[in-house]
């Protein structure tokens, strides 16, 4: 897991990218919630430090949708890997 894989310009040393993504305010609330210490500013800075996603999901192999229910990410997962080498 490369949380700034494609801002590092990393992308060349994994073989397939796989994109979490989740609502803008979900990932604002997440970040909040995980360093609570942040101030506004911070918090505000670090999600501009990461590109939008509407440039990282082109350049994605498989993006799994994080923004529902936290029991819908295991299902996606699953059903991700089990389409790996189908494609």
């Amino acid at each position: 897991m490369i949380p700034l894989l494609f801002e590092a310009n990393m992308t060349d040393l994994v073989n397939e990218i796989w994109l979490v993504i989740c609502t803008a305010a979900q990932q604002r609330e997440r970040l909040q919630k995980r360093d609570p210490d942040l101030s506004p500013a911070d918090l505000q800075n670090r999600l501009l430090s990461q590109w939008p996603l509407s440039q990282k999901i082109p350049q994605a192999d498989r993006v799994i949708d994080n923004s529902g229910s936290p029991l819908d990410l295991p299902k996606q997962v699953i059903a991700a890997l089990g389409h790996l080498g189908s494609d």
